[in-house]
């Protein structure tokens, strides 16, 4: 496969992946790092980065894309998460590599890594459903989660996990 990963501040031993067990999905480690994650490549050749914030965190800001047409991820829509290279820590190509080889429903999906001198650009699956914390407020001004819907979410959790 060659030293996809290795640049910039991040070590290139992340190419071996045998430090992640767990892997289930139906790609080859190799294949996943290959095709998803794209060294020097400009992401805006597949998809069109808008600038509407979909959220924001310690890092920066989410910023929703959609699919160009002609590609495979065509009308689709995603988050991009944007990491500065010159703050980054070295775990990051780690940690991404691993979210790159999930595959489970109930976490998002990442779709491609981009790198560029700069930075470091996840391209995730966007989830326009809310979130956990917002529903959890909704439902304290409700009088709580019935027994039923606390079960329903906390497998949904340990299913990810596990």
């Amino acid at each position: 496969m060659g030293n996809v990963l290795a640049c910039g501040c991040w070590p290139a031993q992340v190419t071996d992946l045998s430090f992640y067990k767990g892997y289930k999905g139906t790609e080859t480690k190799d294949s996943v790092l290959a095709t998803r994650w794209h060294a020097s490549a400009d992401l805006r050749t597949k998809y069109e980065v808008t600038q509407e914030q979909l959220g924001s965190g310690m890092n920066g800001v989410v910023l929703l894309a959609k699919g160009k047409k002609g590609t495979r991820v065509a009308g689709r829509r995603f988050a991009v998460k944007t990491f500065r290279r010159f703050a980054c820590r070295t775990d990051y190509k780690r940690e991404a590599a691993i979210y790159l080889l999930l595959d489970h429903a109930n976490i998002a999906r990442l779709e491609d890594i981009y790198e560029d001198p700069k930075s470091l650009h996840l391209i995730m699956e966007c989830l326009e459903g809310g979130d956990l914390y917002e529903e959890v407020i909704a439902a304290t001004a409700r009088g709580g989660f019935d027994e039923e819907m606390a079960k329903d979410i906390c497998r949904q959790m340990l299913q990810a996990i596990a």
